[in-house]
């Protein structure tokens, strides 16, 4: 019950660092986000590798209150994707006015001021 009651800690930790990580508009977010999941998922493996009752972990899980730190850790995520989704939708944005923008001023450019409909007039 100790090995599971450790690694359970360092998991809400790690957790708990994730969740601080999230909160904050950091520059090298992605990187940090990735190395504490598999952090997070080592400390899984470890856990599955040990034996204890569903009881054991029930009460530790609560004893530790890691309910509220993964509730946190996904309405984060969320907040966090759905501000990535808005982000790449206004690049999108810009990158289509760009576009039209520079076709336009292709056409205007492409147009030869000596084309024959011009030298022909009479003046």
């Amino acid at each position: 019950m100790e090995e599971l009651k450790f690694f359970l800690e360092e998991f809400k930790l790690k957790t708990v660092e994730l969740n601080n990580i999230l909160k904050k508009d950091d520059e090298d977010i992605f990187s940090l986000v990735e190395d504490l999941l598999n952090e997070r998922q080592r400390i899984i493996e470890k856990i599955n590798g040990i034996k204890y009752s569903t009881e054991e972990f029930k009460k530790v899980f609560d004893e530790l209150d890691l309910k509220t730190e993964e509730e946190l850790l996904r309405e984060l995520l969320e907040s966090k994707k759905l501000s990535i989704r808005n982000e790449i939708r206004d690049v999108k944005k810009e990158i289509s006015k760009m576009t039209s923008k520079r076709s336009v001023n292709k056409k205007y450019i492409n147009i030869n001021p000596l084309d024959p409909v011009f030298l022909n007039k009479k003046y």
